[in-house]
């Protein structure tokens, strides 16, 4: 029990040593910020020990949206993505899996409370289901940023206004499959405009592979984050990303935008363009 790592000066609440393994255990209650996570981990890293992170009854009480799920989720086959949280009045480990977002950031998932045996009891399901009324509650919500001149919502429209669209005139395919991995720090319906403007801008009859779509979504970070998990293998990320990303190549396939060409080649067949 917190033991000192007298290399990086940290010290993990508990530390298993197993054969060929540590595992660093940090039970996490007050709020921690992206940096001083990521420097703990990359400390632990260092040493070629694994973290988990435990959260307290602060997060468990706050954890309401997807930039808050990326800090500390992680990934697994069985769970899919997932968080773990310790309550400490009644001594129970509860086990949130399959997390998953919808157009306006809410969290879904399945509650499970863990016990000392190794098994799981299901507690609830907070599921998500798509309506109009999300589609009609993002746009609102882009009409009073743009108002009341919010960075983000005036970021995304100087983007917009570069390539000679509007940030009101997001096209109804990008609302479909709403339901989505909590891979992005903004909703979705987002990224997918701004890859469709791209996309766009390439020319009519252009042909482009799936790589150049990874460099769009790098060019594209500074506006929606994309995959900033700090406890979860890239490699892992880049795999879950590919295939939501897939999927919307799928959709503007099927809306006309593309023609595809081999599994990882497309070329545009219609350009989305409105005159502000």
């Amino acid at each position: 029990m917190e033991p000192y790592l007298s290399d990086i000066q940290q010290r993990p609440d508990l530390l298993l040593i197993q054969p060929g393994k540590r595992v660093a255990i940090e039970f996490q209650c007050s709020p921690l910020s992206p940096s001083k996570l990521a420097a703990r981990n990359a400390g632990y890293q260092k040493l070629n020990v694994t973290p988990v992170w435990v959260l307290g009854d602060y997060y468990f009480q706050h954890m309401k949206s997807q930039s808050q799920v990326a800090l500390f989720a992680n990934w697994s086959r069985k769970w899919g993505w997932y968080l773990l949280f310790w309550h400490t009045q009644t001594a129970r480990m509860e086990l949130w899996s399959q997390l998953k977002i919808d157009l306006l950031g809410r969290i879904g998932y399945q509650r499970y409370q863990l016990t000392a045996a190794g098994e799981s009891r299901f507690i609830e399901s907070r599921a998500l289901c798509f309506d109009v009324w999300q589609i009609k509650q993002l746009r609102q919500q882009i009409t009073y940023g743009l108002r009341f001149r919010t960075h983000k919502y005036m970021k995304w429209q100087n983007f917009c206004y570069m390539h000679n669209c509007l940030l009101q005139t997001i096209p109804n395919c990008c609302f479909e499959h709403a339901i989505v991995p909590p891979l992005f720090g903004d909703s979705i319906a987002i990224l997918r405009y701004c890859l469709l403007i791209l996309i766009s801008d390439l020319g009519q009859q252009s042909v482009f592979s799936l790589q150049d779509v990874w460099e769009m979504v790098a060019e594209l970070g500074q506006l929606v984050p994309v995959g900033q998990f700090a406890n979860c293998n890239q490699r892992v990320v880049r795999n879950q990303l590919q295939l939501v990303l897939e999927a919307w190549l799928q959709t503007l396939t099927v809306a006309g935008y593309l023609q595809p060409l081999t599994h990882d080649t497309w070329q545009v067949t219609r350009q989305f363009i409105t005159d502000p």
